[in-house]
């Protein structure tokens, strides 16, 4: 089959293969911009995954869709509001993306390594909505998980993990490899592996479970951005979007180094208008070209532009890198467009990376030495560093 086909094979046997898109009933299955999308719209669904040696088989009410999967594809999950069960199990290196809507949502992904050490297994995120869900991830080599609202429970044996509790009474478990958990909202009970987890989150409503292994604790206890970081972060989108980002900003607040970079901001009354992205593996910034060039030019510093954009989707992902922090390299950009210190060699500066040559003064504080790149915390590397995950060392 080629990528473009699908075969359909009903309970007796008999199977049809046709052209994509697929469409029956609440279930369409596409494939655009590099994504294969599968939707079941109904209330509740029972759908299950899995990979084979032509590439994705789909078992969904009696009826079993196998699809072939072109190079690079994103694996989409998206099914509809109600108490959904989806499983998927996949030994391929490749992010799967998962949808789950609101409603109780019962969800699990494994992978091929029950140690998490495989470095050719994939990368899952999952966006289970409102509801009291239960998620279970195990054996790939990176997995981002929002529970959302609800009282959730959530665990991950992944070789790195990123848990949102969000709002409710949730219960978040590392169970192998190193990861890093959002308890800002709601009482969540914690149990950390053996390696090296950080937590976010207010330590009065956290309670240690069996398996806590003291983690780095960035402590927070006012989870609702501040009026003033309101004004100067305008996120754009629907409300479940509107959400997501301002967690993940209430998040950096609780950062010891990216609070630095968020108050910097605000205190130059920048403004950074957030916009939803559709692609799932970047993110994009720029600033209004109408106001000046931002750009080091001799020397001289450029224009500071306080009027910029960042375009972005919290369910992006790369390998090593997590959504969070590609929102925050976006922001680093957005630090040198405000400061008018953004040079040809503008992602290098947001990494961390070095450029020799071009000593400046890229915090803005003519009480420290001048550098050739952003000091920390004003790059990406800086906010890797405390998430315990590897600096970048090049770019692209």
């Amino acid at each position: 089959m080629s990528p473009d086909e699908i075969r359909i094979e009903d309970p007796s046997g008999v199977s049809v293969v046709q052209n994509l898109p697929y469409r029956s009933g609440p279930l369409t299955i596409t494939r655009q911009n590099r994504q294969l999308l599968i939707e079941v719209l109904d209330q509740g669904c029972n759908l299950v995954v899995r990979h084979c040696p032509e590439g994705l088989a789909l078992l969904w009410r009696d009826v079993t869709c196998t699809v072939a999967l072109a190079a690079h594809d994103t694996v989409r999950v998206r099914t509809g509001d109600g108490d959904d069960q989806v499983i998927v199990e996949s030994s391929l290196d490749r992010r799967t993306v998962i949808e789950s809507g609101d409603g109780n949502d019962d969800i699990q992904v494994r992978g091929p390594a029950p140690d998490a050490e495989t470095l050719n297994a994939g990368i899952v995120v999952v966006d289970a909505g409102a509801g009291d869900d239960r998620i279970v991830v195990q054996g790939l080599r990176q997995a981002e998980i929002d529970g959302g609202a609800g009282n959730d429970v959530l665990r991950s044996g992944a070789a790195y993990s990123l848990l949102y509790a969000g709002p409710g009474e949730d219960s978040l478990a590392i169970e192998a490899g190193k990861g890093t958990l959002e308890a800002l909202h709601g009482s969540t009970r914690v149990s950390t592996g053996k390696q090296d987890d950080r937590i976010y989150g207010d330590p009065a409503r956290i309670i240690a479970e069996s398996g806590f292994s003291a983690p780095l604790l960035y402590p927070l206890q006012d989870a609702q951005l501040p009026p003033d970081y309101l004004a100067t972060f305008k996120i754009e989108g629907d409300a479940h979007y509107v959400d997501k980002v301002s967690r993940q900003l209430t998040m950096l607040r609780a950062s010891p180094g990216a609070s630095v970079l968020l108050d910097r901001l605000v205190a130059q009354q920048v403004t950074i208008t957030i916009k939803p992205a559709e692609t799932l593996d970047n993110a994009f910034a720029s600033y209004d070209e109408t106001l000046g060039d931002p750009h080091v030019r001799d020397g001289v510093r450029g224009d500071r532009i306080r009027d910029c954009e960042v375009h972005y989707n919290p369910l992006a992902q790369r390998p090593g890198t997590p959504s969070l922090v590609m929102l925050y390299h976006e922001l680093c950009h957005v630090w040198n467009f405000a400061t008018g210190s953004a040079t040809d060699n503008v992602e290098r500066l947001a990494v961390g990376l070095d450029n020799p040559g071009s000593l400046f003064d890229y915090d803005d504080d003519p009480n420290t030495p001048d550098t050739d790149t952003n000091p920390p915390p004003f790059n990406e590397n800086a906010l890797r560093l405390e998430l315990g995950l590897a600096p970048r060392l090049s770019y692209p």
